[in-house]
């Protein structure tokens, strides 16, 4: 049994009550500097470690910031996590981590539950298309915590971190056709809630298609190349597995675009490594741009041309709202509302280059 709040104080000759406010303060407390190297020396000593049970029912409330992931095969969320965790130490916040999954939305409530009920200060969501919960449904669990989902502000009246999407959509059709390329299609995944039978149904295609339409261009059905996603299929080698299979199809396909919008790097990867294994050439038969400006697509055994915000970006972005959300409510007991819609950028690498032969036209 670990050194207790008594043993520090009589050893030190201090009330527990003293003592206990100066180990449990990382602020200025106002007692001597004498009192306060005294108490952290002793404890030091004796090897006491706070009680994270007895602050939290104390205090009411956890030095603790929840997360809720839907899966763990992101490696651009991955990234921002990487980079938020030691925001999340300077903040002297420790994390509670959840992973979603595919799951109904009472299973769905129970998770969210189970880290609202460790009395987070605040609770980031990163929201995918499968998510079943509602901000009500938040909104009747939580108390006193600050609620900031990211990748997504579709539960208006919380505050959100997000790209952009719009104008990624925009950026990647300037590039390409900048570039020569007039038959632009799309490499992805049939998620929950992403009808692809149109181009329009999905709002993934749809972006894409509204800015090809700006220049006299469309998005062709036959051109939207999807491969199983491993939340479905729950086999999670299928994404390789199943992103190398449609390269190597697409590359023995005569009729198809000249360049192809991945809907994330590791996707892009694959297809790239499944289309080169049977002869094909990037950029020089197709070009391939994925979403999502991450490290994995700047190291890629071929470096990916990228649109997207940063992974740096997005974490820095999300940590200063945490500090302000934070502040607020300490000052007047409220949780801010507010919305962040971060800008991408470009990056130009190996995967995208003029088009030079016609063909591939259909």
């Amino acid at each position: 049994m670990g050194t207790s709040i008594k043993k520090v104080a009589d050893e030190c000759g201090l009330a527990a009550s003293t003592v206990r406010n100066i180990l449990s303060s990382a602020n200025k407390v106002p007692y001597s500097q004498k009192s306060v190297d005294l108490v952290k020396e002793t404890a030091k000593q004796l090897g006491y470690k706070p009680n994270r049970f007895a602050q939290m029912f104390r205090k009411g409330q956890s030095d603790s910031l929840g997360l809720l992931m839907p899966n763990l095969q992101d490696h651009y969320y991955m990234e921002i996590v990487d980079r938020l965790i030691y925001g999340f130490e300077d903040l002297g916040l420790s994390l509670i981590m959840k992973v979603l999954h595919q799951k109904t939305r009472e299973q769905a409530l129970r998770t969210y539950e189970s880290i609202l009920s460790w009395r987070v200060k605040a609770f980031l969501v990163i929201l995918h298309a499968q998510d079943v919960v509602h901000l009500e449904d938040i909104k009747s669990m939580k108390k006193d915590t600050l609620l900031i989902t990211l990748n997504n502000n579709s539960w208006k009246g919380c505050s959100a971190v997000w790209p952009n999407r719009q104008k990624i959509a925009e950026l990647a059709v300037k590039h390409l056709t900048e570039l020569g390329h007039r038959r632009i299609g799309m490499l992805g995944y049939p998620v929950p809630n992403h009808d692809i039978s149109t181009v329009t149904s999905n709002a993934r295609t749809r972006r894409l298609h509204k800015e090809l339409r700006k220049i006299g261009l469309k998005l062709k059905l036959k051109d939207i190349f999807l491969c199983d996603f491993p939340e479905i299929s729950r086999n999670y080698n299928s994404e390789g597995f199943q992103g190398l299979r449609l390269g190597k199809h697409f590359a023995h396909i005569q009729d198809r675009p000249t360049a192809l919008v991945a809907w994330n790097e590791q996707l892009a990867n694959q297809f790239i490594a499944g289309f080169q294994s049977e002869g094909g050439r990037i950029p020089k038969d197709i070009s391939i741009l994925t979403y999502n400006n991450s490290r994995f697509a700047a190291t890629a055994s071929m470096p990916l041309t990228a649109v997207g915000v940063s992974s740096e970006k997005y974490a820095e972005a999300t940590l200063a709202l945490i500090r302000e959300g934070l502040m607020a409510m300490n000052k007047d007991g409220e949780s801010i509302v507010k919305e962040l819609k971060l800008e991408p950028e470009l990056v130009v690498r190996s995967t995208t280059g003029h088009f030079v032969n016609d063909n591939t036209m259909g």
